[in-house]
């Protein structure tokens, strides 16, 4: 297959500013390589980066670089409870009832065809890894999430690239997906972290739109 990554495991697509929406293919261990090659960093690592915790006001824990990340790096991956569409739209409605705060993912990756969707459904409220305090930034964050798979894997990974220069201290953000009164889009991937109805958002940023994305599972 051909390389995705540099010899640093950056994404060339961003570190050459390519549009890139279709799912990543990395190497594994049916590979011959083994998955020990440059097209394999979501495999060998599951956080590059050092990550801080820290309080926000109106958004909660949130999560900051404590050290420079290069444009194109792989960050980590969206970790969590793999759902079924069913039990993901059940445990969105538990959340909402009980106006519960949550990190329950989902990512849409549209077929070519354009007419049906394979849906990732992931939810990292209790059982997750650091990103579930990545937060939302209205006109896109400083993060890319992009979906992998390695040859023999059905499911993809959900991963996170830089898609800038990460100085230390900057707070981790990626774009959730559309707000919502807003239009879907023609993407071939659409990431929602859902939200509860009507959520507002306190992203800061200048294209804030006032409310989190939200769709119907």
């Amino acid at each position: 297959m051909g390389e995705l990554f540099d010899p640093c495991g950056r994404l060339l697509p961003l570190l050459h500013k390519i549009d890139f929406q279709d799912s990543l293919s990395e190497c594994g261990p049916h590979c011959s390589c083994s998955g020990q090659c440059n097209n394999s960093p979501s495999l060998n690592s599951a956080l590059k980066y050092p990550i801080i915790l820290r309080y926000t006001p109106n958004k909660g824990i949130s999560a900051f670089a404590a050290a420079e990340i290069s444009l194109g790096s792989y960050v980590c991956t969206y970790s969590g409870e793999l759902l079924r569409r069913e039990a993901a739209s059940t445990r969105l409605q538990q959340y909402d009832s009980q106006n519960q705060g949550h990190a329950l993912l989902v990512v849409r990756e549209i077929l070519p065809s354009g007419s049906a969707a394979l849906r990732t459904h992931i939810d990292a409220t209790v059982k997750g890894n650091v990103a579930r305090f990545f937060n939302h930034r209205c006109g896109g964050g400083n993060l890319e999430l992009l979906t992998s798979r390695s040859p023999g894997s059905l499911i993809p990974r959900v991963c996170l690239f830089a898609n800038r220069d990460i100085h230390k201290g900057e707070e981790l953000t990626f774009a959730y997906g559309l707000p919502n009164d807003g239009a879907v889009g023609a993407r071939k991937k659409e990431e929602i972290k859902q939200a509860s109805p009507q959520q507002r958002c306190y992203c800061g940023s200048n294209e804030c739109l006032g409310f989190l994305p939200r769709q119907n599972i």
